[in-house]
């Protein structure tokens, strides 16, 4: 395996590894200059601290429905992540998902249960989709 065209298995090992973190980056307001939300980004960290980018492994997983179990892994990192944070310090996450969802007519109830299972506030997960071309 090449981590530059990772396969499918290879992704979803390295999911199931802990390999794939969150990285956060903050949306600010530029009219008030204040954070007012971040953004999930997935990184893949290898053993030897190498930081890939998603470039490097999500287009594999996109050719599949694969892409779903990135997306709910990362939604999952996220409220995991805001569970340790003070409820005064906790921000809106924007998580992105795959266009796959769109096919997803439980897509909405299996989010809800998920940020309902860390006990947080629907509010603090904002979803972000492409739209299809």
């Amino acid at each position: 395996m090449t981590y530059l065209r990772p396969t499918v298995q290879d992704v979803l090992q390295a999911i199931a590894r802990g390999e794939i973190k969150a990285y956060y980056q903050p949306q600010y307001d530029v009219l008030t200059n204040k954070m007012k939300s971040v953004e999930a980004l997935a990184r893949w960290i290898l053993p030897d601290g190498t930081v890939l980018s998603p470039g490097h492994f999500v287009p594999v997983l996109e050719q599949t429905d694969a892409i779903c179990q990135l997306d709910w892994y990362m939604l999952r990192e996220v409220c995991d992540f805001l569970c340790r944070q003070p409820e005064k310090q906790r921000r809106r996450v924007a998580v992105n998902f795959s266009r796959w969802h769109f096919n997803d007519s439980q897509f909405l109830e299996r989010l809800c249960a998920i940020v309902d299972e860390h006990g947080l506030p629907h509010k603090l997960i904002g979803v972000e989709i492409p739209l299809p071309i």
